[in-house]
């Protein structure tokens, strides 16, 4: 199955607003700033990396993870979808 963007960035709004976040309902839209905002500490990235990579099956090497290209939801599933076709190392 293709991935696409919305649906992407659909599956990591629940994931960070009910795991992370721990607010189902919290208006989380698709350019709030995460990691930089301050809602998203550093053990909050490695489960959502973790996150990412067991449910669109993409791995994602520790030395590409950057803050500034995966702080929004939109940022998220660009990069997903740029390692989507990615082999592991």
């Amino acid at each position: 199955m293709a991935l696409d963007q919305s649906y992407i960035k659909d599956e990591l709004r629940k994931y960070i607003r009910r795991e992370l976040l721990r607010n189902t309902n919290y208006p989380l839209q698709d350019h709030d700033s995460l990691i930089n905002g301050g809602f998203l500490d550093s053990f909050a990235v490695v489960d959502l990396i973790v996150f990412i990579e067991e449910k669109f099956g993409v791995y994602i090497p520790n030395e590409v993870i950057d803050a500034d290209k995966m702080d929004s939801l939109e940022q998220m599933a660009i990069f997903v979808l740029e390692w989507e076709n990615h082999d592991p190392l």
